[in-house]
This record gives structure tokens, C-alpha cells and sequence, in this order.
């Protein structure tokens, strides 16, 4: 019961299946937790080319293991994004 109202609705209702949940989550629909972003944390924007490589590899070809992990890709946008970061943009 997401909204509180004491009863799950048919669009709370995505229990059924674990594709529905992630469907769910990556919707935004379920709520945190159990859904929450991971993050890499570094002092500063990396400087030794292998951290840089292995966070460019996450960021793109690592990318297509996520869900068989039981999470949720980040967005394209999201993805352009941090990739931006390590190029110093």
C-alpha cells in the first residue's frame, strides 16, 4: 500500500513477478528502500588510468550485467552524465 490508503491499488500492485518489480522500480514506483542508486566515491575526480578504465567499463559494456544482478540500469542520460564527469566536462 503505497499511498497509504489501506488497500494495494492496481498500479501498487507489481508483486507478481520479479520483472514487474524491477519494472517498478526502475518506474520509480516503488519506493526506498529497497531501491536505492550505488555509487563509486572517490577523493576527487580519478587520475590513474586503470580506475578511469574500470569506471568507463561500468559506465558502458558492464553495463548489460546489471539486471542479470537483480539491478537497475541507470538511465542514458544518467550514463552521459557520469561519463562526462570522467572525461573532466
Amino acid at each position: 500500500d503505497l499511498n497509504g490508503d489501506g488497500r494495494v491499488d492496481a498500479d501498487e500492485d507489481f508483486y507478481d513477478t520479479r520483472d514487474e518489480i524491477v519494472e517498478a522500480i526502475a518506474a520509480g514506483r516503488y519506493p526506498s528502500p529497497p531501491a536505492r542508486d550505488l555509487h563509486f566515491v572517490s577523493q576527487g575526480r580519478p587520475e590513474r588510468k586503470v580506475v578511469i578504465e574500470f569506471t568507463k567499463w561500468v559506465l558502458t559494456e558492464g553495463q548489460k550485467y546489471v539486471p542479470e544482478s537483480g539491478y537497475i540500469n541507470l538511465t542514458p542520460d544518467k550514463l552521459q552524465q557520469e561519463l562526462r564527469k570522467l572525461e573532466g566536462e
